[in-house]
């Protein structure tokens, strides 16, 4: 009993262990678009984060990934058609590669210079732990 006990204590020990990879940054999706995403692709530098039936008011569970900016490009398909973040380019804008973040995602009016027409884009508002290590 004591060595079956034992055995599976130390399964238990190592399949968490590999769940979350403290070396890496943790990163997490919410859904405050108000729409409900059929699915959301998440350009990453480890590469696409795709989530299927990502409901309004959902946050994703922890992704690990090695690094990420505070903004990047991401694809909502919706049935009301699809929402992408606007291009970013930020000169010396911080890379982080380890703590937490969160990308809170949100439909944002996006007027143009010639067009009285309204064109809503996927926007993200970011928050990232305090201890996390930043990198330039």
């Amino acid at each position: 009993m004591i060595k079956t006990a034992s055995i599976v204590f130390i399964c238990f020990l190592l399949l968490t262990s590999f769940n979350v990879n403290k070396e890496c940054l943790q990163i997490r999706f919410k859904n405050s678009t108000g729409k409900d995403f059929i699915e959301l692709k998440v350009w990453t530098i480890d590469g696409d984060i795709i989530i299927h039936n990502f409901k309004n008011g959902e946050v994703s569970n922890p992704f690990s990934i090695t690094k990420s900016y505070k903004f990047t490009y991401a694809n909502a398909v919706t049935k009301s058609g699809i929402f992408t973040t606007p291009g970013h380019c930020i000169t010396g804008e911080t890379v982080y590669s380890r703590g937490e973040m969160n990308m809170e995602f949100i439909l944002k009016p996006e007027s143009y210079k010639n067009s009285a027409k309204e064109n809503p884009y996927l926007f993200i508002k970011t928050t990232v732990d305090e201890r996390v290590i930043e990198n330039r």
